[in-house]
């Protein structure tokens, strides 16, 4: 029903901060959620935010911070999937590979998965068995058995099937 965000940010060099908490669908188009304004002393706290209307599916949620000296960073994006799929493959970076790659999963509880890889013919090149914790997850693929190509990566657990993503090795 909804998603709660915590965070704590380094602010020792500025006396004040805005935070504005974004939120994406796509992981590309982000909107604004709630600005938050801090001085030097509460910038020393946890921050939490409530999301009490997050998209079905895919939540991507990031934070847009602007220091005294009006600097703006951006934190990593994380993701929070919200439907009744065990899990979601966020994405795969890099997608153009020469010997590793990191598969980025958001799960909704823990669950073994059986991560499949294939070459553009559909034959099996390799399984590999892992396990998901609830929220985000990375795991390594090696992929310095493999040659030159394209390939896809499924993943499955007992109760369900993600999409497919494909990549490249180089």
């Amino acid at each position: 029903q909804s998603n709660i965000l915590k965070w704590k940010i380094n602010c020792h060099n500025t006396t004040s901060i805005n935070i504005l908490v974004e939120r994406s669908a796509d992981n590309i188009n982000f909107y604004a959620l709630k600005n938050i304004y801090a001085n030097g002393l509460q910038c020393l706290q946890p921050f939490n935010f409530t999301d009490t209307a997050p998209l079905y599916g895919m939540n991507y949620y990031r934070l847009k911070i602007t220091d005294a000296q009006e600097k703006t960073t951006f934190s990593e994006a994380i993701a929070i999937l919200n439907k009744d799929n065990n899990f979601d493959i966020v994405g795969l970076f890099p997608s153009l590979v020469h010997s590793e790659t990191v598969l980025q999963i958001t799960a909704v509880q823990n669950a073994k998965m059986y991560v499949v890889i294939r070459d553009i013919t559909g034959k099996t090149i390799t399984k590999i068995t892992c396990n998901l914790f609830a929220g985000n997850n990375k795991i390594t693929v090696n992929a310095s058995m493999l040659s030159a190509g394209i390939y896809q990566i499924t993943g499955y657990t007992a109760t369900s099937q993600t999409e497919t993503i494909r990549f490249f090795k180089l």
